[in-house]
């Protein structure tokens, strides 16, 4: 590979400071990261606001298996973590069951769990697999019509805001985990909670400062010089192989690291051949709501961390308790919930009346006390907040990688790279870094390539 050159870094979420930290790390000088906001951080920054809430945008938890990667966050936060068990429940029937749900349904009404479990086993002995063309025959196959019609299509049809006939499957690994009937059928014969399974049954997370504190920290050790803020890019010039930001300022680059949505950069490009093709990948937004309660935490919420909801009438998938991931995310004497709703052509939601529909709803569901004094709303939208893994997807991504990585152009992380299997903090950390790497020794990228 030859000299990259001068690189410019667009974006300083997770995977514009991984290529950033990694280019340091290594001695490399020649690079300079575009941020159109103030701050470090993208999809996982964090604010405070003036009634001393913090909030993240969206429910983001540390957990992973890279070496490199752990000692990373180690290094920069040493001592100011709080490592805690998950507490993930799903609401149904108004009852908590916890999760996954599938290694949980003694905890269903009588005749629920009678649909889930005969489907599960039909599912599990059918000789032969049912063909699968979609996430949708995929959910039926793999849980069966009990557990599919009661939770997993509803729910999935909720935090995709697409139809699941649109969406491939190959991208689940560990997102979905398939069932295990014997453990489904031993767990319901003890009448056990077993809520261990998955990469996440532990995590941590900042004592202080929200998920956003890990990406201003490492903003800081890259070295905040580094980084030019308030930069929204409106053009980029392949040819000449410059970048024109909205303040009317321009830089040129020899590499170009691209962590803005890819369909946005080919929008912004001179690549008009590439347009047609980018524009066969969808996505949605998600709405982040938060509120900030005076009292006491109700004692339903002790100890929950986040609770799923599969009801279509309710306008919220998932639901943070963001105050127990750390008591510092409120002030004293106070609590905090953190709603998500997905939104697409296909599911609209409305912006205007969106704080209200989600405060109806926790009250409808008894997750706050009537009368409990709100004292503080939060309103983001992440626009966009998931890659959708369409039927169209891989194609694409392999002809607008190959010819834009043929201009020097690449694109990494959770919209960069479009991939939402490798879409966690931490993958997108790595996948810039281990460009650097690439761009810099020639070293593999083994999270990009899996």
């Amino acid at each position: 590979m030859r000299h990259p050159g001068r690189i410019a870094i667009i974006g300083a979420g997770p995977c514009g400071l991984g290529a950033a930290y990694r280019l340091a790390e290594l001695g490399y000088d020649d690079f300079v990261v575009y941020e159109r906001e103030s701050e470090a951080g993208g999809l996982a920054a964090s604010v405070e606001d003036e009634q001393g809430f913090v909030w993240d945008y969206g429910c983001h938890v540390l957990y992973s298996r890279s070496d490199y990667f752990n000692r990373v966050m180690d290094r920069e936060l040493d001592g100011e973590w709080i490592e805690q068990p998950r507490d993930a429940q799903v609401w149904m029937h108004g009852r908590f069951v916890p999760y996954p749900l599938q290694y949980n349904v003694h905890n269903l009404p009588a005749d629920i769990r009678r649909d889930c479990v005969i489907g599960l086993a039909k599912a599990a002995t059918r000789p032969a697999p049912s063909p699968e063309a979609s996430f949708r025959d995929w959910i039926v196959n793999a849980f069966g019509e009990g557990l599919a019609r009661h939770f997993m299509l509803p729910y999935n049809e909720k935090v995709w805001a697409h139809p699941l006939e649109t969406m491939q499957f190959g991208w689940i690994a560990e997102r979905v985990p398939r069932p295990d009937l014997v453990r489904v059928l031993a767990n319901l014969l003890d009448g056990k909670d077993d809520d261990g399974w998955g990469p996440n049954a532990r995590f941590r997370y900042p004592a202080k400062g929200g998920i956003g504190r890990i990406w201003r920290r490492v903003a800081d050790r890259v070295g905040r010089d580094r980084f030019r803020f308030g930069r929204a890019a409106v053009r980029i010039d392949s040819r000449a192989r410059r970048i024109d930001f909205a303040d009317g300022s321009g830089d040129r680059y020899d590499t170009l690291v691209s962590t803005m949505p890819i369909s946005r950069l080919v929008d912004l490009s001179d690549c008009n051949a590439l347009k047609p093709v980018a524009a066969r990948l969808s996505s949605s937004n998600v709405h982040v709501v938060g509120l900030g309660i005076a009292g006491e935490l109700p004692y339903w919420l002790m100890g929950r961390k986040w609770i799923y909801f599969a009801d279509p009438t309710l306008p919220f998938y998932r639901v943070t308790v963001l105050s127990n991931f750390a008591p510092a995310n409120a002030p004293a004497e106070h609590w905090s919930l953190l709603a998500e709703i997905s939104h697409s052509k296909y599911r609209p939601v409305d912006a205007a009346s969106v704080v209200e529909d989600v405060i109806a709803g926790f009250l409808r569901e008894g997750l706050i006390p009537a009368g409990a004094p709100i004292v503080s709303r939060f309103h983001h939208v992440a626009a966009p907040g998931y890659p959708t893994p369409t039927l169209l997807r891989d194609e694409a991504l392999s002809t607008l990688r190959d010819a834009l990585e043929r201009l020097d152009i690449h694109c990494r992380g959770r919209f960069g790279a479009w991939r939402y299997e490798i879409a966690n903090q931490d993958h997108c950390f790595l996948q810039g870094a281990e460009l650097a790497g690439r761009l810099i020794h020639s070293e593999p990228e083994p999270t990009f390539t899996s």
